[in-house]
Order: C-alpha cells, then structure tokens, then sequence
C-alpha cells in the first residue's frame, strides 16, 4: 500500500480494489463513484437555492403537470446527510391538487459513511403498509439534478423522542419513563421481527443481488467493509487484520436471506 495517494487514485487502483473485494453490484458503484470523485472539487456548502433549483429540476422530470415548491428551509437531524424541507403546490395522482410537505435527503460532498440512496429510496418503499415509514416520491440515484445523489420523501406521523425528554433524537440515553415502556416496548420488538421476516421474493429491491447459497452473503458483507478499509485507513492497525482473518477463516453459511436494518433505535 506504501506509495499510493489516496486523496488522489489512480484508475490502475481503483480496479485492483474493486476486483480484490469483490462486493454487491449497488456497493461498487458508490464505492467506486467516491474513489473517482475524491481527487475532485473539495466539500463546498450547497446554497438552499441550488437544491430547490435541483428539486424543481427532479420533479420535473417525473411530473408533466404544473407544481410549485415553497416554504423552502433546512432541516436539523439526518446524521451526516443534508436535508431540506418544503411544501410542494401540485396535482397528486389519485388523490387531486393538495400542498404537500416533503423533504430532500442528500449526500454531502464528504459523507460519513457511503450508502445508497437509491437502496434508501427501494426499502422504505417496500416497507410502505408493513411498519411505519414515510411515503417515497422520487429518486436522484446519481446526482443528475442535484449536487449529489438524493431522494425526496415525505413525513411519518409521530415524534422520535417523548416530547417533554431533554435528551436527543439519536436514541442514546432517552428515558421513555414508566408511562410510554410498557407501550412502546412491544411496538419496538414488532416492527424489527417485521423488518426482518419480510419476504421480498416479489421484487421491488433491484439495488440488492441476491447471494448464492452458503457463505457468499458474508462474504459480500465482509468484502465491502475491508474495502472501505483499505481505501480509507492512512495507518495500518495489526488488530483490524486479524479481525478480518479471523472472520474470513469462520464464515458461517446463511440458512435465510432477510433484511437486516443495521442501526435499529428510536431516532431511526
């Protein structure tokens, strides 16, 4: 590894990584959009007018009717994800001329962690009647119309905290009280067996590939987050080797594909 700039890869090694950790076809291409996007501009803020210009552009190439969007501002929350809330003025299909608040969930130029909006934008759709998510619009897998890739969705009933708690919405040390526990405990237990029992053998999620039979879904799993490794650590650590050996050596054959929501909490 010694000798490579990352800050600046070269083509040459942006092929021997992807074809080292060979992963799901969706995990490589935003993986790979990242390596060849990184000796690029650097992060610049996104003026709220670009993004409702971007907005306006999406939509309009989804709807052929007029529509007009208002009440344009930031929106507090989201992790590392930019996101703006608005009202859109438009004739919905199948439901006749309404004002509805939407919000636009973007990528920054220096996300925290890679992911897919394009995934995001499938699964909250797929989950739409079976556990409570908000209603998904449109998608800018690629980053066509806004400055980086995006989704537009709506809200979800409900708050993400009680709202007399003085903790934050990340769900790290909220204290639900006697009063809400014995009422959310159950809920909170559904929704994930929920998630995790939901058969998708319908389709509807072509951003995922389905694994082989046997270890090949580990493998994936293990073959995206040491490439994210080798493509960003700059000092190397003899524990995260070991670690994945050890889990390379101790693969354990996947009886039941599901999916697994991975940050499971109430501010999620």
């Amino acid at each position: 590894m010694s000798g490579i700039d990352k800050d600046r890869p070269s083509p040459q090694w942006i092929e021997q990584i992807r074809s080292r950790f060979p992963c799901e076809r969706e995990i490589d291409r935003i993986l790979t959009r990242k390596l060849r996007l990184r000796s690029g501009p650097g992060f610049a803020p996104v003026p709220l007018d670009t993004l409702c210009k971007g907005v306006e552009s999406l939509i309009r190439a989804q709807l052929r009717a007029p529509f007009e969007i208002s009440e344009a501002r930031w929106l507090s929350g989201g992790a590392s994800k930019l996101q703006m809330s608005f009202t859109l003025a438009w004739n919905r299909p199948g439901a006749g001329p309404e004002r509805t608040p939407m919000v636009v969930r973007m990528e920054p130029a220096a996300s925290i962690v890679e992911t897919s909006r394009l995934r995001e934008f499938q699964l909250i759709k797929a989950f739409e009647g079976v556990v409570p998510v908000p209603p998904v619009y449109w998608v800018d897998a690629e980053g066509e119309h806004l400055p980086y890739p995006a989704l537009v969705y709506g809200f979800a009933r409900g708050v993400t905290k009680p709202t007399r708690a003085p903790t934050r919405v990340s769900g790290l040390g909220t204290n639900f009280g006697a009063e809400l526990r014995p009422l959310l405990a159950p809920q909170f237990v559904d929704h994930l067996s929920r998630i995790h029992t939901r058969d998708f053998g319908g389709g509807g999620l072509s951003a995922f590939d389905v694994p082989a039979p046997g270890i090949q879904a580990v493998e994936w799993q293990l073959n995206w987050w040491e490439r994210v490794w080798e493509e960003d650590f700059d000092e190397d650590i003899p524990m995260v080797r070991l670690a994945a050996a050890w889990m390379r050596a101790n693969m354990p054959p996947v009886d039941r594909l599901s999916i697994v929501h991975g940050d499971y909490r109430n501010g999620n």
